[in-house]
């Protein structure tokens, strides 16, 4: 993933279930998430959500979910569910 400025503070952390590991790219406007399942061979980061200017989220895992705080919508944050098998 590229990004057009320097401005970007990356975080790095396991997902609540430990079945993924979460790569977040953000600054005070946008942000990106990759994952890497935990529990396959290849460890290519697959996109959750793609950067979208002016939206910021949150990711978690349960199950066979991503679940997501997300302010795409009026700028109010709404909780949304989806499965793991439709991203990336």
């Amino acid at each position: 993933m590229k990004f057009a400025t320097n401005g970007y503070w990356v975080n790095i952390r396991q997902a609540s279930d430990k079945r993924f590991v979460f790569i977040e790219a953000s600054d005070f406007a946008d942000k990106a998430t990759l994952y890497l399942p935990l529990r396959r061979e290849s460890l290519k980061p697959l996109p959750v959500l793609p950067m979208t200017k002016g939206v910021l989220h949150q990711v978690d895992s349960r199950g066979d979910y991503f679940y997501f705080s997300i302010n795409d919508k009026n700028g109010c944050h709404r909780l949304v569910r989806t499965p793991i098998d439709k991203t990336g």
